[in-house]
This record gives C-alpha cells, structure tokens and sequence, in this order.
C-alpha cells in the first residue's frame, strides 16, 4: 500500500464529486441562483456561474496535479461550510443548492458532516503529487474509507431526518 495510490483513487473520487456538483449546479442554474439568493449570498447569479466553474476546475486539478487539486479542495470546502454554518446560525430554512439543488431540504448538520467526510478524502489526496496506478490494496483501502466516510454521512442524514420529524411532529 502506498499513500500515492490511495490519494490516487480519493481524487479521482474527489474529482467526481467535484464534476457532478458542477453539472447539477449547471442544469439546474436557475434553481442554484435560487438556492444562492435564499442563502442570502450576493451576487447570486454570478455565484451560480462562479461556483461550477470552480468546482470543474478543480475536478480538473484534481486529475492533473492532485495534491494541488486536493489543497483547492480544502480551501473550497471550508468557503462552502461557511456557507452552511452561517445558514444554520441564522436559521435559513432553504437547501444549499450543494448539488444542484435537488434536495430541497433546508440546510442543517449533515451538510457540514458531508463536507467534513469530502475534507477527510481531500487530505488523503494530497498525498498523491501525481495520479499513479494504484495497487489492489490501495483500491481495496481508499474503497473502505469511502465507504466508512459514506456510513458516518448516513448516520448524520438519519438523526437529522430524525430530528426534523420530531420537531415537526412539537
């Protein structure tokens, strides 16, 4: 097992988030400078061109230099949990537009356990300065950290699903 082939495989799975964030956001624009606005962001139209653009570009830096891309990732990961929080803090009840803004869900813990769990691979991936082909044991690791950071985010879904339905039900 090396730490280059383990960061290898977190960043092409980093990279794929990344992307899919950005194509959701993409399609669905006008529900992103929705969700922006609601967030009370400014400029949300721009944002909502901004935000993808970064996300691709660092799906790219990701598969080009991914010790870089996994640094940008960590920088954009805490700029969007201080979105999070800050919704959170100030009790907007709207969806982050994370994805596209598919889920219309108000903002709440989960979000910051996802983006903590993307945080935890981002590290991961700097240790891979370049891709390089990865053992079977690196694919095998980095597929049960994925699958562990999975398992913590569906916990973290449920007892906030939860939480919900008992206020709700107050």
């Amino acid at each position: 097992m090396t730490g280059a082939g383990v960061g290898t495989v977190v960043a092409v799975v980093l990279a794929a988030v990344w992307a899919w964030a950005a194509v959701a956001k993409a399609v669905r624009h006008a529900e992103t400078v929705e969700a922006f606005a609601s967030l009370e962001l400014p400029a949300p139209h721009a944002l909502a061109i901004a935000v993808p653009a970064v996300e691709l570009a660092t799906a790219a830096a990701l598969l080009a230099r991914p010790a870089v891309g996994a640094a940008v990732s960590l920088v954009l990961l805490a700029a969007l949990t201080t979105v999070v929080v800050r919704a959170l803090y100030r009790g907007i009840e709207t969806g982050c537009g994370c994805f596209g803004s598919r889920r219309s869900d108000r903002v709440d813990s989960a979000d910051v356990v996802r983006n903590g769990v993307l945080a935890a691979l981002a590290v991961l991936a700097t240790a891979a300065p370049r891709l390089v082909a990865p053992s079977a044991v690196d694919v095998v690791v980095a597929a049960l950290v994925v699958v562990a950071g999975g398992a913590v985010l569906g916990v973290a879904q449920r007892r906030s699903s939860a939480g919900r339905a008992r206020r709700v039900r107050a």
